[in-house]
């Protein structure tokens, strides 16, 4: 089986790709397409091809601003026609995998093919972009092509493409990110005398953070307690402002900002707390992310998480049972549920959840014998 996976960025920029990729080069024939040049990542082995889709020309500048007023959509252009066009019939692939349905207009608008298309919803693509009407309405077309097959990273997002009147064929995918549990196991079972609360992501209005400390805020000043600590873990665009609420909120000596860290740096901290905090937000312009990969990895941790009704996440914590969940933003729930979390201790449920749902294994299992579907019905349209 030779697959062709395309994208903006190359399959380096984000571990849910890199290891999907890494895995099918290795056990099939894997080639990536990168529609803009990336940055070098140490220890690449996955074949790229960078197409370099025009992003800076006056006629892209125009289409974006037409795309955002919701005037016109197209991502066509002549040229980029021809490179993608050559190194199809270069690399002649059994499947093209888009990474992101938003990105797969790069594909639609450009070559016409009857190969069978595997295209992915991540999250924006099938949330903050249905609000523009030229998007949907060309989305719904694409997603009615015969030899295009969808998958979601979680149901809600599949419902969200049906809420907005975009019927999906039967037989899409739901397929859950899966993390790779070796890297990802508790060694300390001990309770930190001092309650620690963790939050892995990058600083964005949607990760929360504002909201998470006010809640923290909240839930000392009710219960009167100082020995309780936060770690934020991460940086981002909204890190500078976030530590401003921290002095703003006299937190200064309970919230801890230790910056950027990899994999291998953040299980420790994991390692040593006593919950999780994720308040994932819908974005003002209606951004909606799937199910965080570090609410997953958490939960591998058998750390219970504290978390939102938001997206796909209930369908990984459920409430009660995994961690507890609170409407996006409501401070004063949220503040009472910090409090009651730590009391619960480890959950080995959690673990147990994230081994048969969103193991690595499992996933790339599912998603092969996906790509063997898709590629049999597509025999059959041909004949």
């Amino acid at each position: 089986m030779k697959i062709l996976y395309l994208s903006d960025h190359g399959p380096y920029a984000s571990t849910f790709i890199r290891q999907d990729v890494e895995y099918f080069a290795k056990t099939q024939e894997a080639h990536y397409g990168c529609f803009v040049a990336d940055k070098e990542y140490p220890g690449q082995t996955i074949p790229t091809t960078v197409l370099d889709y025009p992003v800076s020309s006056l006629k892209t500048r125009i289409l974006a601003r037409l795309e955002n007023a919701d005037l016109y959509f197209s991502l066509q252009d002549s040229g980029f026609a021809q490179r993608l066009q050559a190194m199809i019939d270069r690399q002649k692939p059994d499947i093209l995998h888009v990474q992101f349905a938003y990105e797969g207009f790069k594909l639609f608008d450009n070559i016409t093919t009857d190969l069978p298309i595997v295209v992915n919803f991540r999250g924006y693509d099938a949330s903050s972009k249905l609000r523009y009407k030229r998007y949907a309405e060309k989305l719904k077309k694409a997603l009615a092509m015969p030899n295009v097959y969808p998958i979601f990273v979680c149901e809600a997002l599949r419902r969200n493409l049906e809420d907005h009147g975009i019927p999906v064929r039967t037989d899409h995918l739901v397929l859950y990110t899966g993390i790779q549990l070796h890297r990802f196991k508790k060694a300390n079972y001990t309770l930190p005398a001092t309650p620690i609360f963790v939050q892995v992501s990058s600083f964005e209005l949607k990760k929360g953070h504002d909201v998470t400390l006010r809640a923290f805020a909240k839930m000392l000043a009710t219960t009167g307690r100082r020995d309780i600590r936060m770690i934020l873990i991460g940086t981002g665009p909204t890190l500078e402002a976030t530590k401003r609420l921290v002095v703003e909120l006299g937190l200064t000596d309970l919230v801890d900002f230790p910056g950027k860290k990899a994999h291998d740096e953040i299980i420790p901290y994991l390692d040593s707390a006593t919950a999780f905090v994720h308040h994932s937000l819908t974005a003002a312009n209606g951004n909606m992310e799937g199910i965080p990969n570090a609410v997953i990895e958490a939960m591998a941790m058998e750390l219970p998480v504290l978390s939102t009704y938001h997206a796909g996440i209930p369908e990984a914590v459920e409430h009660g049972v995994n961690g507890l969940l609170c409407r996006e933003g409501d401070i004063d729930t949220y503040a009472l549920q910090m409090a009651e979390i730590l009391s619960w201790g480890y959950k080995k449920e959690n673990r147990e959840r994230v081994e048969r749902q969103f193991s690595f294994e499992t996933h790339v299992q599912k998603l092969e014998s996906f790509y063997k579907f898709v590629m049999s019905e597509n025999q059959k349209q041909r004949k």
